[in-house]
């Protein structure tokens, strides 16, 4: 990273990244139904972060974690309310018969689509991070304190 005529050497450790999706879940008029909501969301934690100058001097070190979320998941169930329907009635009719009713789970699978996507949970979250650690750089150096 250059700033102004200094140069800084960032390095660290990605500790973790969690993602959960929440898809839309039934098509048609019925989207959205039964679903947990209709976003992404992603946690990053980087740990051992250290900023140094071009002298070695450690301009800021420590751990950053972000959180990020997205509306409008691009992950989708692709069942009606009929599909839904028709797969409740298959495993009722299998009642107690093993047989039938390992059939019927195994019949009971759903078809996803998964959109294309132009962004993601995980990169806001970690663009969130390098926001934070710029401003960590900028606060150290024009007060010269090192952490």
């Amino acid at each position: 990273m250059k700033l102004g005529t200094k140069y800084l050497a960032i390095t660290g450790t990605v500790k973790s990244v969690e993602m959960n999706t929440y898809g839309r879940v039934l098509t048609g008029m019925f989207e959205g139904f039964g679903s947990a909501g209709n976003y992404g969301e992603a946690n990053i934690i980087f740990s051992n972060v250290t900023v140094q100058d071009a002298k070695g001097k450690i301009v800021w070190q420590g751990g950053i974690a972000k959180y990020g979320k997205l509306l409008n998941c691009p992950v989708q169930l692709d069942w009606t309310a009929f599909t839904l329907v028709s797969k409740s009635l298959m495993m009722s009719a299998a009642g107690s018969d093993p047989t039938k009713l390992v059939n019927a789970v195994k019949s009971s699978g759903g078809d996803y689509h998964i959109e294309a996507i132009t962004e993601n949970p995980v990169e806001m979250a970690a663009r969130l991070a390098a926001i934070d650690l710029i401003g960590f750089i900028e606060n150290n150096l024009s007060s010269g304190s090192v952490r």
